[in-house]
């Protein structure tokens, strides 16, 4: 079962996760940045927007916002370098952050799916196998249109499930558990990030009628169901606001500018 810090609760995982990153990009834009230039700077920007708000005669404004647009565009071109240095690393973590913590587990005995989405103008049957231990509810080998939806439910346990499509064969390991875990639910076609693969090991074929492969776990809600505006946060949005949360408080602690 892939690692999930002990099985402790998805919002403590993400903000364990938020935390060890915010701490490491803070030592790096510390130690690779001329901190002495970046306070004079920040400085400087805090000066000229007091002043910005005091003027009044439009020819000084208009000084002082040139000034000031060149202090802002000196400390982006110095932050440039930890940004650079961070950004790879940052999407890797985004990846298996997206494969470890953006959903709910699939408990023992209770009804879940599996489905499989096509491309436009797909045809054929594809069929479902399942191990010993995950029981098949509707028909196993189904007409192919748009999507095609099993339903499913298993006792507590690893197990694999396995899709045939005409002569392609694709497998999706699962897991049902007591406990907040899973296995990654999605398998899609080939995808790569700089010439780095971002995606599955074994892919969808490129060229198949099949797009997308998902089993049917529940996406994380790490502050429950609270809407904004018919917006529920996800792992996503968690991870942003404790992230931004850490920032500023590291930054403030190393007097990092």
């Amino acid at each position: 079962m892939l690692f999930q810090f002990f099985s402790i609760s998805p919002m403590l995982s993400i903000a364990v996760v938020s935390l060890a990153v915010s701490f490491v990009i803070t030592l790096i834009y510390r130690f690779t940045t001329d901190q002495k230039k970046m306070k004079d700077l920040k400085n400087d920007i805090t000066n000229l927007r007091a002043e910005m708000k005091a003027a009044k005669d439009p020819k000084k404004m208009g000084d002082v916002n040139r000034r000031l647009m060149e202090r802002t565009m000196d400390q982006f071109r110095l932050s440039m370098k930890p940004m650079l240095i961070t950004m790879i690393p940052a999407l890797i973590i985004l990846g298996w952050m997206q494969a470890n913590l953006a959903y709910q587990q699939i408990a023992p005995d209770v009804e879940f799916t599996t489905t499989a989405f096509f491309e436009k103008g797909a045809t054929g049957e594809i069929e479902l196998e399942a191990t010993d231990g995950v029981q098949i509810l509707n028909s196993s080998k189904q007409k192919v249109e748009d999507k095609v939806v099993w339903s499913l439910k298993g006792k507590e346990g690893d197990y694999e499930l396995a899709y045939n499509y005409n002569s392609e064969h694709y497998s999706r390991e699962i897991a049902i558990t007591k406990i907040w875990a899973y296995k990654d639910p999605v398998l899609e076609k080939e995808k790569s990030f700089l010439g780095i693969n971002t995606g599955d090991r074994y892919p969808i074929k490129s060229d198949s009628m099949l797009r997308e492969i998902r089993i049917g776990n529940k996406p994380l809600h790490p502050f429950g169901e609270i809407s904004i505006f018919g917006w529920t946060p996800g792992w996503l949005a968690a991870y942003i606001m404790l992230s931004l949360l850490f920032s500023m408080a590291l930054r403030s602690l190393l007097k990092v500018y």
